[in-house]
């Protein structure tokens, strides 16, 4: 048995059996085919111009020679075949030459699909009798996800539940509080699992109830797309954090990792995380707090400007940054302008920044410089 869903990365290569280590050769048996790719010197290959790997690694080409066999009907040897050969990939040749991995995936897709696809619902009893003894019997070769049997699929998620039950005691223990910054989440899942048995794929469909523990933070979100600021409650997952070091096994290490909060990796006990919550949700307070007093500096500042200058224009000055509202401009109709920095503190609600004259006189203060703009014509 051998998982389904193939592509370039699962391709076992090899020096090429007559270039030795100026080739490459790779094959991937896909049911009763075997899709053989081969590059180096003399073949229907192409090398990348700078490349740091050796003429025997896939990875020194960028485009292959590619052929498709075919068990014989005694299942003793194998043939060419080009019944994949349509399309884009129509040729008059028993191979194809110059194909990249992305084409090569393509061509893998189509020989996988060309399969007899046996469809199984797992949760259906009915279903589960279509699954030949021989499916159940054999083992996986490699403890990964892609190779359990189906024996354990149906139960793949009660370990990771009962851990999400544990982390959410955890959080409970540490002060987190259920409904108000903690929950413990059931999502529907529906997965596939396909394998290729002889010549058949066999689709394994499970529905399963997963639980997630998430927690709630205030969110700042002033961002280039929002049209205004704005604050907002958001959930999130924690991420289970492992120990470092040589091994093997990663071993989680009762710590935790949220980077949609924290902005980096660092690990957190539950009750560090909590502490780390707080000083974020008054950050985004405070920040929210800073930009609605912008705001009303800026409209206080507009408005004093326009009642004194009704000739002139009042505009919102250029920042860095899309919301900030610490610049007003005051525009003359000759084209003179005063340019101010909006204090939002303190006793004085506007310094002077930037003048530009028509005219290039000069002044003490800047209500010399607007009473001047404000006369021209």
């Amino acid at each position: 048995m051998k998982k389904a869903n193939f592509d370039f990365q699962d391709i076992n290569w090899k020096n090429h059996s007559a270039l030795g280590e100026q080739g490459v050769q790779g094959t991937l048996a896909i049911g009763q085919y075997e899709l053989s790719v081969v590059a180096g010197q003399g073949l229907y290959s192409t090398s990348g111009k700078e490349s740091f790997y050796k003429p025997n690694s896939y990875n020194y080409y960028i485009s292959y020679e590619v052929a498709v066999f075919k068990d014989t009907d005694d299942g003793k040897s194998q043939e060419f075949t080009e019944q994949f050969y349509y399309g884009d990939f129509d040729t008059n040749d028993s191979v194809l030459g110059w194909q990249s991995k992305y084409r090569i995936n393509e061509l893998i897709k189509r020989i996988e699909d060309s399969l007899k696809t046996n469809k199984i619902d797992f949760n259906s009893s009915y279903d589960q009798q279509e699954v030949t003894s021989e499916f159940k019997e054999i083992e996986p070769t490699i403890p990964t996800d892609s190779l359990k049997v189906i024996k354990e699929i149906a139960k793949s998620g009660t370990q990771s539940n009962q851990e999400q039950n544990i982390k959410h005691q955890a959080f409970v223990d540490a002060g987190w509080v259920e409904g108000d910054n903690l929950k413990l989440v059931k999502e529907d899942r529906e997965t596939e699992h396909s394998y290729i048995l002889g010549d058949t794929k066999y689709t394994i469909t499970v529905h399963s109830i997963d639980l997630y523990v998430k927690i709630k933070y205030l969110s700042y979100e002033n961002r280039a797309s929002v049209e205004t600021p704005f604050l907002k409650w958001r959930w999130t997952i924690p991420t289970d954090a492992y120990a470092t070091g040589y091994s093997y096994t990663k071993r989680k290490n009762g710590k935790y990792t949220c980077y949609s909060i924290v902005g980096s990796e660092r690990q957190y006990s539950a009750q560090g995380l909590l502490k780390k919550i707080n000083e974020v949700n008054k950050e985004s307070q405070w920040s929210f707090d800073a930009y609605i007093r912008e705001i009303q500096a800026f409209n206080k500042a507009k408005e004093l400007l326009q009642d004194k200058y009704p000739k002139a224009t009042v505009k919102k000055g250029y920042g860095r940054y899309d919301h900030t509202f610490r610049k007003v401009d005051l525009v003359f109709k000759s084209g003179s302008t005063i340019q101010f920095n909006v204090c939002d503190y303190g006793d004085t609600l506007l310094k002077l920044d930037k003048v530009t004259d028509k005219q290039k006189l000069t002044y003490d203060n800047w209500e010399g410089w607007a009473d001047r703009f404000n006369n021209q014509k």
